[in-house]
């Protein structure tokens, strides 16, 4: 796998007393098929990649248990891991991935801030979204990320954001009046891999083609709340999943969207100070 070790090495590794916090980011993945091993593999060959952060979609066949999928990702640390339309219920979600909730926080320090939502549920929407806007209103770190399900605005003909209106609509609110602090919006539900811009600021990557990818067309549109939706990639098709780096001494995420199967990285992304550049990697699938 050498594109992709010398590549996040140059970009994240170039300050050598730098904190960089590495993440692989596996949406849908609940299954265990020969789709979700190759996405295993590839993420093991890139050999510092301990910490997944699951938005949803956890495990598929009701007929089996959590320990039947997961048990085979032995070694890794579930960072965070948000609760999807497919589930054995949400308490039963929680107890095994040991959750403090349906929603919280993963901290670490001052650096990297994680905020996970449960954006199937409707019945808590107000409580959700109170305690998410005091969340915001005093955090301070370098970095903040949600991570949640459905992606907020429409991605794909597969999936409409008025799937859950009630808890996009409020999000959407709080998006708006907290996009100076949030870093990155982290979603799965559509079966595809893409980077998405709302308002040119904040970046939406939806890494949910882990075990199933769907054909996908580019988006550039106008929201009903007047928010521009526009695709900054999209991938061609397959399995994928997105190697995340928060670097603190460059003050910058990268995004490596990872083709399973070839266990290679078909695009390069860079975001910083709300801003994204596309790195040259990505000019043979970008649309």
């Amino acid at each position: 796998m050498k594109k992709l070790i010398a590549f996040v090495f140059l970009a994240a590794c170039s300050v050598s007393w730098a904190r960089v916090y590495t993440f692989a980011v596996l949406g849908d993945a609940g299954n265990w098929d020969k789709h979700t091993k190759e996405v295993r593999k590839s993420i093991r060959n890139s050999a510092d990649i301990h910490r997944l952060i699951l938005p949803g979609d956890n495990l598929y066949d009701l007929s089996k248990s959590y320990a039947d999928v997961w048990s085979n990702w032995a070694g890794f640390s579930f960072s965070a891991v948000a609760i999807g339309n497919h589930t054995l219920g949400y308490k039963e979600e929680a107890a095994f991935f040991r959750l403090p909730g349906e929603y919280y926080t993963r901290v670490w320090g001052e650096d990297l801030l994680l905020i996970v939502l449960n954006s199937d549920n409707e019945k808590n929407v107000e409580a959700q979204m109170a305690w998410l806007d005091e969340t915001l209103k005093t955090a301070s770190q370098q970095f903040i990320a949600l991570v949640y399900h459905h992606p907020s605005y429409t991605v794909t003909s597969h999936h409409g954001w008025k799937e859950k209106e009630r808890f996009q609509t409020t999000l959407r609110t709080i998006l708006k009046r907290y996009s100076d602090k949030i870093s990155l919006l982290i979603n799965g539900h559509d079966h595809i891999s893409t980077l998405v811009e709302l308002d040119g600021r904040i970046p939406m990557l939806v890494s949910g083609a882990s075990f199933e990818s769907r054909p996908a067309e580019p988006v550039n549109y106008k929201a009903e709340d007047g928010t521009s939706v526009k695709t900054s990639w999209l991938y061609e098709d397959g399995s994928h999943w997105t190697r995340l780096d928060f670097n603190t001494e460059e003050g910058d995420i990268w995004m490596n969207f990872v083709n399973a199967k070839l266990d290679r990285v078909e695009c390069s992304i860079r975001a910083k100070n709300h801003k994204t550049s596309l790195n040259e990697n990505c000019k043979q699938t970008a649309r």
